[in-house]
């Protein structure tokens, strides 16, 4: 995958651009920004690790929310600028294959949101310096924010094979996008636990509706013991599944 021309040619277009340059102060910009207004210049004291856990669950979703804003901004586009620039027919034409061509789109328009998710690493490490979260948790969160990256710029690919224009494709995906990210309102407590109310059956079909939101699958991994994380007690975890 390497030697894929399309792969190539889509990472260093995006990483070109302005529109990158632009999303990558943003987002380090938005987590600096979160950095100082959770940390305590006095330094605290915290025994029972709530005030760690605050800051790791606030910077968590702050990244989450910045990455599901970003993502349909390269990938949404992927198909439907070759078609608006009358390229998609040269690109059908050539030696490489269907599957070559929407892979190379695929991890093209997807590497500069890696890059982006990488690059809050070092924020969500600092937390260590606090104490009271262990290293896996932290590697769980970056890890999940590297899966959304991939699992939401699907969904911006996915639109973009249909759309014949840009901005459609962009407002078709966000629009699912919110959908999908506001699936776990199910599992929330409203008028008590619906995800607990029925059969086995019915549990799981709604466990399995939360598990497909990026936000319940955050939230299961830094407020496991929250409400909003009630699931079917035979079934793992948001995060897991």
């Amino acid at each position: 995958m390497i030697h894929n021309p399309i792969l190539r040619k889509e990472v260093l277009t995006a990483l070109r651009t302005r529109k990158a340059l632009a999303m990558q102060i943003l987002f380090l910009l938005g987590t600096a920004v979160l950095i100082w207004l959770l940390w305590d210049p006095r330094g605290f004291q915290d025994l029972a690790g709530m005030e760690v856990r605050r800051i790791l669950t606030v910077l968590a979703i702050g990244q989450l929310v910045m990455v599901a804003l970003f993502s349909p901004a390269f990938t949404a586009a992927a198909i439907t600028s070759e078609r608006e620039h009358r390229t998609l027919e040269s690109l059908l034409a050539s030696r490489m294959k269907p599957w070559e061509i929407a892979l190379g789109k695929m991890a093209g328009s997807l590497t500069f949101i890696l890059l982006l998710v990488l690059s809050g690493a070092p924020a969500l490490a600092a937390v260590f310096l606090l104490g009271g979260v262990s290293g896996a948790e932290v590697l769980a969160v970056e890890a999940i924010l590297l899966l959304t990256a991939v699992y939401l710029g699907m969904f911006g690919l996915l639109v973009s094979t249909f759309m014949h224009r840009s901005y459609r494709a962009i407002i078709v995906t966000y629009a699912i996008l919110l959908v999908v990210c506001l699936s776990a309102v199910v599992a929330w407590p409203i008028s008590d636990h619906m995800i607990l109310r029925g059969g086995a059956a019915w549990q799981g079909v709604l466990h399995t509706i939360a598990s497909l939101s990026p936000l319940e699958a955050m939230l299961s991994v830094v407020q496991p013991n929250s409400t909003y994380c009630v699931g079917a007690q035979s079934m793992p975890p948001f995060w897991k599944m």
